[in-house]
């Protein structure tokens, strides 16, 4: 979680509308030209996207190409 410009470990339980951060660069540096998603999921309020943490257990989150 992302709270005051510092990353912290965990977020407390509940549901959560969320959006997808781009990375600007690939893992060797490079700048990348196009993200490989569509832009509506940059934003809270376009994304669409919401997420259910529990109260006791690990999260995973898998994501499948079109």
């Amino acid at each position: 979680m992302l709270h005051a410009g510092v990353i912290l470990k965990g977020v407390r339980p509940g549901k959560y509308q969320v959006r997808i951060v781009k990375a600007d660069e690939d893992d060797d540096g490079k700048n990348l030209r196009k993200p490989p998603i569509a832009a509506k999921f940059f934003q809270f309020k376009n994304s669409g996207l919401t997420f259910d943490v529990p109260m006791s257990s690990d999260v995973t989150l898998e994501l499948l190409p079109r």
